[in-house]
């Protein structure tokens, strides 16, 4: 099988080295020629055709303060940590500020994953993002009005970070549009074996991340939401949440292969070991093995530790997914079992 690595590399290596193109012929060597003029700015493709996935990207401002306040206001302890660090000496908070959060995290508490995210995960300014949200029953007026002024006293205060921000998630941006012909025949080998039937429509929103090595993503209400380190490549991240989505449609079955694996595991575990395995472990930087080493570097903690047990799953069973991908005979209702069997081996380790 060829090097998974080598086919779609996506790191600095290819996306963001502006340097990688071929040394100009000396001047010595070429007629002298005008000054070219001023080239255009071009504008990055926001939509993208990847096999059967139809791709829009966002970097919507709206969406950009409502993650990172949902991201300080902690109403989870699992989220990430980093914008709440980031905010401790960029970013310093007074009380009254920490009491509208808090009222938000009650808020979140209380409605959960969905509704707030369909809200504001959107393209609307805030303003009009709040009063959608109330005509379309998504929040209570009061709820869409606090909501409202808790996002319109941050998001002065957010501007700069986004400033600062916007060349990677740019980048990010780019490096995809620049990598879509290749990544477009990986995209229709994950249709086929995943069995999908029509078009995946994916809205994308790419978030501001400060921190150098905790960014993630999400998917809820309809919304994928990738963070974009300004130190990183999010372009695995981003392949890894957008398996996920493609993953998402065949949720029932992978659900009913977990009830079948001899040892126990959620349905859950099953679906991130496979995402795991494609990205980042079929799909890294060249020369880098970024799975390998969040395994290597987790060996003293146990599998019940979620992203231990996701990363180990990946590991044991990316070679075997490679293969089911480039061969095209396998779908992943028949790799399944293959995947139980890997668990299995783990939890007897």
């Amino acid at each position: 099988m060829r090097g998974w690595g080598e086919l779609f590399v996506l790191g600095a290596q290819l996306a963001f080295c502006a340097s990688c193109a071929s040394p100009p012929t000396p001047a010595a060597r070429r007629p002298p020629v005008p000054a070219p003029a001023p080239a255009a700015l071009v504008e990055v493709p926001h939509e993208l055709q990847l096999g059967p996935i139809a791709l829009t990207l966002s970097d919507s401002r709206t969406a950009q303060v409502f993650h990172i306040v949902d991201r300080l206001s902690r109403w989870r302890s699992a989220l990430n940590p980093a914008y709440t660090t980031w905010a401790e000496t960029a970013m310093p908070l007074d009380d009254a500020e920490r009491a509208m959060l808090a009222a938000h995290a009650k808020l979140r508490a209380r409605r959960g994953w969905g509704a707030l995210d369909q809200a504001f995960y959107v393209e609307d300014s805030i303003d009009v993002a709040a009063r959608e949200a109330a005509d379309r029953k998504l929040l209570t007026p009061a709820d869409a009005e606090a909501e409202r002024a808790l996002l319109d006293h941050f998001a002065p205060r957010l501007d700069a970070l986004l400033a600062t921000q916007k060349p990677a998630v740019t980048a990010l941006e780019e490096a995809l549009a620049r990598q879509a012909p290749a990544v477009a025949p990986l995209a229709a080998q994950l249709g086929r074996f995943c069995e999908t039937e029509g078009t995946v429509e994916v809205h994308a929103f790419l978030v501001s991340d400060p921190s150098k090595s905790a960014g993630g993503s999400t998917a809820h209400g309809g919304r994928l939401v990738v963070e974009v380190m300004p130190e990183a490549d999010s372009a695995p991240t981003f392949l890894h949440a957008l398996f996920h989505e493609v993953l998402e449609r065949r949720r029932g079955s992978i659900a009913i292969a977990a009830q079948k694996c001899d040892e126990p595991v959620d349905p859950e575990t099953l679906q991130e070991g496979l995402a795991y395995a494609f990205a980042p472990g079929l799909v890294h930087p060249r020369g880098s093995d970024p799975l390998l080493d969040m395994v290597n570097a987790d060996r003293a903690r146990p599998l019940s530790d979620p992203d231990v047990r996701f990363a180990r799953l990946g590991l044991a069973i990316r070679t075997e997914l490679g293969s089911a991908l480039e061969g095209g005979r396998d779908s992943l209702g028949a790799f399944l079992p293959t995947v139980c069997d890997a668990w299995g081996k783990l939890v007897k380790r």
